[in-house]
């Protein structure tokens, strides 16, 4: 089951997601992994056959934008500030539970943790881009780069 924790199934999740809840288009970012100063780090565990954690890193104008598209409200809008954080959180939850169907199929039994929202400081996220099974980079129709690391 391990080998299906590959980066075709953790794009797929992210673009599915990010395209029909956030009405974001995106696509494999072809470039260098760099690190987003001041970034929002979403995080949740997976537990079953083969457990692991996905990360989601993004920008907080992207979140800001993410947000603003999932709940209908213009990205500069107060309300859409204060819900960014659980609208990345939100979305991360909705990645994980297509990630982990691609991975486990649906005869297998498994558990969702919580997601958790961080910071990374540079030295962190480099050492996640090392430490991850797969990493993904993408960017959307508006130039905006994230990244989603899957660790197991």
């Amino acid at each position: 089951m391990k080998d299906r924790i590959t980066p075709e199934n953790l794009f797929s999740s992210v673009s599915q997601v990010f395209e029909e809840a956030a009405f974001n288009l995106i696509q494999e970012y072809e470039e260098d992994v760099v690190y987003i100063p001041q970034n929002i780090c979403s995080r949740m565990d997976f537990r079953g056959p083969v457990s692991g954690t996905v990360f989601l890193v993004t920008s907080p104008a992207q979140a800001a934008q993410l947000a603003g598209n999932l709940l209908g409200l213009d990205e500069d809008d107060e309300e859409v500030m204060e819900k960014c954080p659980a609208a990345v959180n939100e979305l991360l939850n909705m990645v994980v539970g297509i990630f982990v169907n691609q991975v486990y199929g649906d005869s297998q039994s498994y558990t969702l943790g919580i997601p958790s929202l961080q910071s990374l400081s540079q030295k962190d996220f480099e050492d996640l881009v090392k430490r991850a099974d797969v990493n993904c980079a993408f960017i959307d129709d508006m130039d905006n780069v994230f990244y989603s690391f899957v660790s197991s």
